[in-house]
């Protein structure tokens, strides 16, 4: 899923800021820690 995302923002904006992908891709395995609340948090409104 994150790949089908990245690759759409890479063929939008890398032309101007090829720096914001090529650090979510190089930094992904410490930055996805980040999003993975337990469900109750998710699911809060």
């Amino acid at each position: 899923m994150m790949n089908v995302h990245l690759t759409a923002f890479e063929a939008k904006w890398d032309k101007d800021y090829p720096p914001i992908s090529q650090s979510w891709r190089r930094n992904w395995a410490r930055i996805t820690p980040f999003f993975d609340y337990p469900d109750v948090f998710t699911s809060l409104k």
